[in-house]
């Protein structure tokens, strides 16, 4: 759950990086595009590899590198456009954690507001 607040410029990072992220993943998904040659690399027969449901994702990468697949424009830009708007979304995050760090220090709490209650209690109690 996230607090949404435009005028931040934290969440407006957020927001648009969580635009361009879908974005980037529906132009992977619906734009095919030409197709990207490729270095020939050793073709191994379909039939010498078991993949299971498991690992799928793994394979839209490695059946570019080792069966010699064809890679399009739309998959390779779409990823591009997908991490861009996930770092947006990450730095976004990022940013607001540290204002939010930076706002308690402004605030005066320090690291012992921060200990739990009765830890804090016991400290107390051998003082007295």
């Amino acid at each position: 759950m996230e607090i949404i607040d435009l005028r931040s410029s934290t969440t407006q990072a957020k927001v648009i990086g969580t635009i361009v992220s879908i974005s980037g993943a529906l132009v992977a998904v619906l734009y095919k595009g030409p197709t990207i040659p490729s270095s020939q690399s050793p073709k191994v027969s379909y039939h010498s590899l078991e993949m299971s449901q498991t690992n799928w994702a793994i394979g839209a990468i490695t059946s570019f590198i080792f069966l010699g697949d064809a890679l399009h424009l739309g998959s390779v830009v779409g990823g591009i456009i997908l991490l861009l708007g996930f770092y947006a979304v990450l730095r976004g995050k990022a940013k607001e954690q540290q204002s939010m760090n930076c706002g308690s220090e402004i605030l005066g709490a320090s690291t012992d507001a921060q200990s739990p209650l009765l830890r804090r209690h016991m400290e107390e109690k051998y003082v007295e």
